[in-house]
């Protein structure tokens, strides 16, 4: 669980005074404006809401209300006597914002700041660097519960509005300039539902929540789909439905749905019931006691179509073919992919790789592994991560690049001095074999000149984000690398000049490959997560992109 938090902005000068409800705490922390927290981490949205709609009513003044979930989730509404009059809300389905001339009016934003606010509800950015934008430009210190408050014995750092400004000014100047042409994906096909109970990409299998013909959502019902490619274009083919007695299969309140997990690395094939506060109750657990749920769940073996080629989440790094199957290494195991009974199958082997951490870290040595699956190609394995000595009270930071073989074998290590937090970069990689280069969430480790460098903006959009640097060929038969993140796919040149970029409705699900350079992705529109009401958007699409 990531943090998840909430608060309310008074704007009051003059010091009017008005009810506070038990549980609620003020306290004076930015000019004219008065804060208010939950004594203890309740997290009661509902409740904080009602009373920031009774604060502004009671003293006609503007009040703010913010929620934070798990890191995921940010939420600002604006309450003018008592009435919601603006709000901006970004999550993991997108951007969602209303009346934001009315916030910049009510908040007196002079130009230059409210034209970054703009810019800020405009991007696809984290919540965690939505709310720091929103922090800096109001000067309200947004990221904020008693804990914290505590911690800091009371203080609090509000970010700098202008340098704020600045640095926003300097993305979109780049921006600009940078990303090429926009080229839009083809929709395939359109679904409407939410992923949930028994999702598995690998072999093209999503369940689905799906409203009834009033509106409702009956939990424990869902709608199972399977990839199939008839000659044409892949569609997802409905398969069977399904329906569970939640009540009767489980005594714990505030149920949420039932799951369906297959065994993996994490544990073993369970059946599991949840509620909204990520509790679980295990209903089944191991091979024989999930038999009974597994044969209607799974379609048999006459029925199953195996996909036509390997699907990858984002974050993934490519397959390569093994005497085990379609494999990626990490630093911890060996992933393999087998076809057994026309469903292809994980196969884990618990291979620590070394050298690593704790080979590395030592008095003055300190070692990161980049935590992303490894770069594998033509027998050798390519693995990435940052390596600091100590000297006199300086620090030297390299990027250590090991090549190994497919058994673990040390071949030879290179270093190359760079001037950031290297192991922060997130995202798999992919290794340019002819120019020694390495591709890695939005920089270039160039190993022939020993540099670390941005690839123009794209360190700026990938920044705290999963992503897939791969390579491929294009339909003009070039070679390009595709960066693939859950809501965009920038395509790079063997320059890593941006040729194009695309955006997503929706996150990714899962993406393939095939051999007449297209890309396929399977996108949400939405998830099965708090506050678990279903939404009328909710849709899952397949795309189809040239390159």
């Amino acid at each position: 669980m990531g943090t998840t938090f909430c608060n309310i902005h008074v704007y009051n000068p003059e010091k009017a005074e008005y009810k506070l409800k038990k549980g609620y705490s003020k306290y004076s922390l930015a000019d004219g404006w008065e804060t208010i927290l939950e004594d203890e981490s309740k997290f009661d949205f509902k409740a904080l809401l009602k009373t920031a709609k009774a604060i502004s009513k009671e003293i006609s003044q503007p009040v703010i209300s913010v929620t934070y979930f798990d890191d995921d989730s940010f939420e600002l509404q604006l309450i003018i006597e008592g009435s919601r009059k603006a709000y901006y809300l970004i999550n993991e389905s997108g951007i969602f914002k209303k009346n934001i001339p009315v916030l910049i009016k009510t908040m007196e934003l002079e130009d230059k700041t409210a034209k970054a606010l703009r810019y800020v509800i405009s991007k696809d950015i984290s919540a965690a660097e939505a709310i720091d934008r929103f922090s800096a430009l109001l000067q309200l210190p947004l990221y904020l519960e008693k804990n914290l408050l505590d911690y800091n014995n009371g203080e609090v750092t509000i970010p700098d509005r202008e340098q704020a400004i600045k640095e926003l000014a300097e993305e979109k100047k780049a921006e600009k300039a940078a990303f090429g042409k926009k080229k839009d994906a083809v929709l395939i096909q359109e679904l409407e539902g939410v992923p949930y109970f028994y999702v598995d990409m690998l072999n093209g299998m999503i369940s689905l929540i799906q409203p009834e013909d009033d509106g409702t959502v009956v939990l424990g019902k869902y709608f199972c789909y399977q990839l199939e490619n008839e000659g044409g274009e892949p569609q997802f083919k409905y398969k069977h439905g399904l329906k569970f007695d939640l009540e009767a299969m489980s005594d714990m309140d505030d149920k949420i749905g039932i799951s369906y997990c297959q065994k993996d690395q994490f544990g073993d094939e369970r059946i599991v019931i949840s509620d909204k506060s990520d509790v679980i109750d295990i209903i089944a657990e191991g091979s024989t006691n999930c038999e009974r749920f597994r044969e209607k769940i799974l379609l048999p073996d006459d029925k199953k179509i195996l996909p036509e080629h390997i699907i990858y989440s984002v974050g993934d790094a490519l397959r390569v073919a093994t005497d085990s199957g379609f494999t990626t290494f990490d630093v911890r195991s060996t992933n393999h992919v087998t076809v057994k009974s026309n469903y292809y199958t994980k196969i884990f082997d618990n291979n620590i790789i070394h050298p690593n951490h704790h080979d590395l870290t030592s008095a003055g040595k300190l070692y990161f592994d980049h935590i992303s699956q490894l770069y594998a190609e033509d027998g050798m394995i390519v693995k990435i991560g940052e390596y600091t000595e100590y000297h006199n009270g300086e620090k030297e930071r390299n990027v250590r690049v090991d090549f190994l073989d497919y058994d673990y074998n040390l071949l030879s290590t290179e270093y190359v001095p760079v001037d950031f937090d290297f192991y922060r970069v997130f995202g798999s990689y992919c290794y340019i074999k002819e120019k020694r280069q390495i591709v890695v969430g939005g920089y270039c480790v160039d190993l022939e000149k020993k540099t670390v460098t941005a690839i123009e903006t794209l360190n700026q959009k990938l920044k705290d984000k999963a992503s897939s640097s791969i390579r491929l060929k294009g339909e003009d038969g070039k070679d390009y690398i595709a960066v693939i993140t859950s809501k965009h796919i920038y395509i790079l040149d063997m320059n890593l000049k941006t040729v194009s970029y695309t955006n997503l409705s929706g996150s990714v699900m899962g993406f393939w490959l095939d051999e007449k350079g297209h890309i396929y992705l399977v996108t949400t529109q939405n998830t099965w997560k708090y506050p678990f009401k279903y939404s009328n958007d909710s849709k899952v699409r397949l795309y189809k992109l040239g390159l």
